[in-house]
């Protein structure tokens, strides 16, 4: 009897449930009231031909159930069978009709899109569309920006680059969405534009210019790490073990030939005995691939991950650069900030990132930055800046979601 009572329980589960699918079906497009009172009577029958089964079956499970009442659940239990079937049967025939309401839905946008031309010339950076709890789950996908570096053609020019661009180029004549000017060290500039559209536009533009060059600044492609991987596959056969035992993941990626053309070893280290990491490079599609699927190796299975390489100064712990090349004259403690003693003889109990006081002498306003931590912390403002700037920087085509990423802080 025990496979005749989870036959009931299971039947009046599908009664209970049956009106939350359609609710929430309803919630997106609003259905006819025949249907709505037919499905609340079909349920409100579902749940009385379970009550009465449950009046038939004893409290206790020692008890046996009679012949007669067992011969009653049974009628009852076809009977529910019946009435869930018409209950599936509603709510196919809603469904169908939310596709078709789908269809003319997407269909009248279509129509409203080529009634206002103006709007494709333009990039709408804002989505209307997105609530707050979309915003919160990170659903919203920031738009893809593409850069180019504006130079003098006579380097010997007198005359500011930015102070060139606005007397030689108007954009509003050009028609084309400008996100940022900013200017660099080197004295050139770089221009921020909001689709490729724009940046060609640009493009001709300067080309037409006669004292200004432009250049378009071309992401790299994304890096993973193959951790601790067996020291007996050298460089040349890397590539060769990993096509040969996962058939079915390069298959995926879109082929042999496609694979190799876009997988590439960088470098190795922390070599040991028996294994040592591997850089590769590859490009957004193989990347997402790989970071979601385990990479057999003849003799081990491993899961990859994202690698930036973030280059700081184990002298005055700045970015960008090394200590054999740093400026500094002096080292700089990377818990306190102090240039009395180094790093591991520090025995200050409170942290002052070093690094972070330097960026606050510059900043205005309200806008410093805390620096109540070590320069190793990955709370630290100015290396989660240093790290925003070098992901904007990646090529990950469509494929922008971040995994957990490795970082190699120092080297």
């Amino acid at each position: 009897m025990n496979n005749s009572e989870t036959n009931i329980e299971s039947c009046s589960q599908i009664g209970t449930n049956f009106t939350q699918v359609f609710l929430e079906s309803d919630s997106q497009n609003t259905t006819s009231n025949m249907q709505l009172e037919k499905l609340n009577v079909e349920d409100d029958l579902c749940r009385s031909l379970c009550e009465k089964i449950l009046l038939n079956i004893p409290f206790k499970s020692t008890e046996s159930i009679p012949i007669k009442k067992r011969t009653e659940c049974r009628k009852y239990t076809e009977l529910i069978k019946d009435v869930s079937v018409q209950m599936i049967g509603i709510i196919k025939h809603v469904k169908e009709d939310l596709k078709t309401k789908e269809v003319e839905i997407t269909q009248l946008k279509e129509s409203n899109k080529n009634l206002n031309p103006k709007d494709n010339t333009t990039t709408n950076f804002i989505n209307h569309n997105m609530n707050y709890a979309e915003a919160i789950k990170g659903q919203y996908k920031k738009p893809t920006n593409f850069n180019i570096k504006i130079s003098k053609l006579n380097p010997k020019e007198e005359k500011n680059i930015k102070d060139m661009l606005k007397t030689e180029i108007n954009p509003k004549h050009c028609n084309m969405n400008i996100i940022n000017m900013k200017p660099i060290k080197t004295g050139d500039v770089i221009i921020e534009c909001g689709n490729k559209k724009d940046l060609d536009k640009l493009k001709l533009a300067i080309t037409t210019s006669t004292s200004l060059k432009c250049q378009e600044i071309k992401k790299r492609n994304p890096r993973l790490l193959l951790p601790r991987i067996d020291i007996d596959i050298k460089k040349d056969k890397l590539l060769d073990v990993v096509t040969e035992n996962n058939e079915w993941l390069i298959e995926k990626c879109g082929g042999e030939e496609y694979f190799r053309n876009n997988f590439t070893e960088k470098f190795r280290f922390r070599k040991n005995e028996n294994s040592e990491n591997i850089v590769v490079e590859v490009n957004g599609k193989i990347r997402k691939i790989l970071l979601e699927n385990r990479i057999n190796l003849i003799w081990q299975s491993i899961w990859d991950k994202d690698y930036l390489s973030i280059q700081q100064c184990y002298k005055c712990f700045g970015y960008g650069h090394t200590q054999h090349t740093c400026r500094e004259t002096k080292h700089y403690c990377g818990k306190c900030g102090s240039t009395e003693h180094k790093f591991k003889e520090c025995k200050s109990i409170t942290s002052k990132c070093i690094v972070c006081i330097r960026r606050n002498s510059k900043l205005k306003g309200n806008n410093k930055l805390h620096i109540d931590h070590d320069v190793r912390s990955n709370n630290c403002p100015s290396k989660q800046n240093i790290k925003e700037i070098m992901l904007k920087n990646i090529d990950y085509g469509e494929y922008q979601k971040h995994f957990k990423i490795w970082t190699n802080k120092f080297r």
